[in-house]
């Protein structure tokens, strides 16, 4: 069942970047957000709690110390104190607004990555208001923001009134109601209900196990160890025939099931008819969103980017080949392509947890693709020319190919694709360099096509270099030709330039 579609962004199940792009960024900072919105989430999910002077700020914890860099501020050492679990921490509710803004992000989570720990602030939910509207202009979608109330109970008792804080924040921006893109949850029911009678929001009851049904809640967050169950299939049927919706929590590409990638796991759980997933990795809930066939059939922008990394392409890959085989029949490659080959060739990027694929998607269907790969993971016969060279292919992002179905040529696509794999060089630590092949044919070549043109402009605008000196030979059968032959290659390459 579809909802109302006042209640979603589309007609399509949610992706919620929960805490942000948590998974890629430390939690709950503006940039995470922005970059979750970059990779096609609908909805940003900031937790609040409130500063001593009574202003709410996106974090999870009461205590600071996991999630920022107060640890490390000797100026705030006297306000360490044993809290209400016995533990000794930094209390949000014992700082002032002020005193929070000088604090840093960390992420808290040991094997992600912190190479941007300390760079962001702690954002207001006011300030996150002021993003999703400045996004919501500029992109022309129907963004939403999702906060969950944290510990009202604990607040009212100190005299903190997050409710009240919350109807600030939303009135300053006329996003009060239900027509607002902001729906409310948390776990306390009683908080839910003054939620609804105060901001007239939209209310979403937060719950660990299966909840019973209530009729002043227009759905439910439910954990996906209760949901994804025989018993929560009932719950979701039951949820819609009441025309509320059900989302599920949390999905974690370093958490995975034990019998599903996580790609496939946001996959099943789109299937088994949650309206939304809370994940820390919004481009792998996007991604399967996209594999069950559950991405939006009238986007706007039409033609939206996913990039995946590793493993995570897998389920995509005879999606891939096909595309591979289809644009590669085309000159200057005439390819005569098979499944078989493809696969082989394709698992090369696919075993790199480093390796980078950038999807073109246009209404659920996957139109075009750019890879990339650290050159010491990809194949001798393509690292051999580098090294001989003098290159340290260890320090060079190869580009493996661009390929883009006919009708979508000349609308930006390609520079979409050098931006993104660019930009993903730029996070990999020592990598300097990227670069990658074309092939070289005669320009007298009966079989050129007269409209045929030369990407070597668009290249040379993106800053690369023809490295005439460095050649490669690749095989490959051309249509019409019985057996493989080998094409001469030439490499183009360009320094790194960092932010």
């Amino acid at each position: 069942m579809l909802l109302d579609s006042r209640w979603r962004p589309s007609t399509t199940p949610w992706v919620i970047a929960h805490r942000g792009c948590s998974g890629h960024l430390p939690e709950h900072t503006l940039p995470g957000y922005a970059l979750a919105i970059e990779q096609g989430c609908d909805v940003i999910e900031p937790d609040l709690v409130a500063s001593a002077d009574g202003v709410l700020f996106a974090r999870h914890d009461l205590g600071l110390a996991r999630s920022t860099d107060i640890g490390q501020r000797p100026e705030f050492a006297r306000l360490r104190r044993p809290g209400p679990d016995g533990n000794e921490d930094w209390w949000i509710a014992d700082l002032t607004s002020a005193q929070i803004d000088q604090l840093r992000a960390v992420q808290p989570w040991p094997g992600r990555p912190h190479h941007r720990d300390g760079c962001y602030r702690i954002p207001r939910f006011s300030e996150i208001l002021k993003l999703l509207l400045e996004q919501r202009r500029r992109r022309g979608r129907n963004l939403q923001v999702y906060p969950e109330l944290k510990h009202p109970g604990y607040f009212l008792d100190r005299g903190i009134d997050v409710v009240e804080l919350l109807y600030r924040d939303l009135a300053a921006v006329g996003w009060l109601g239900a027509q607002a893109p902001v729906p409310v949850q948390c776990f306390d029911a009683d908080c839910l209900a003054r939620v609804r009678d105060r901001c007239g929001s939209r209310v979403v009851q937060l719950s660990v196990e299966l909840p019973a049904l209530q009729s002043g809640v227009h759905g439910y967050g439910v954990s996906k160890q209760a949901l994804l169950t025989p018993a929560g299939r009932d719950f979701i049927d039951a949820a819609h025939a009441a025309d509320q919706m059900v989302h599920a929590w949390t999905f974690r590409d370093d958490q995975p099931a034990v019998d599903l990638s996580p790609v496939e796991e946001c996959a099943r759980a789109y299937a088994f008819g949650c309206d939304g997933l809370f994940g820390d990795f919004p481009d792998t809930v996007r991604a399967g969103r996209l594999l069950a066939s559950a991405e939006p059939v009238s986007a706007d922008p039409p033609i939206s980017i996913l990039a995946l990394t590793g493993a995570a392409i897998r389920p995509f890959l005879p999606a891939l080949a096909r595309l591979r085989i289809r644009v590669f029949r085309e000159w200057p490659y005439l390819y005569d392509g098979d499944l078989d080959y493809e696969s082989r060739y394709l698992q090369t990027y696919s075993r790199s947890p480093r390796s980078l694929f950038v999807l073109a998607v246009d209404q659920g269907r996957i139109v075009g693709c750019a890879t990339a790969v650290p050159l010491c993971d990809e194949a001798e016969y393509c690292q051999a020319p580098l090294r001989a060279g003098g290159y340290d292919v260890g320090q060079i992002l190869y580009f493996g190919e661009s390929v883009l179905d006919i009708a979508y040529r000349g609308y930006g696509l390609g520079h979409r694709f050098f931006d993104a794999r660019e930009r993903y060089a730029r996070s990999l630590d020592g990598i300097t360099h990227t670069c990658f092949c074309a092939v070289e044919r005669d320009p007298g070549d009966p079989r050129r096509p007269p409209d045929a043109r030369s990407l070597h402009d668009f290249w040379m605008g993106r800053g690369y270099l023809r490295q005439s000196s460095l050649r490669a030979r690749f095989s490959w059968r051309e249509l019409g030709q019985p057996a493989e032959s080998e094409h001469d290659m030439e490499y183009w390459m360009r320094a790194l330039d960092r932010d």
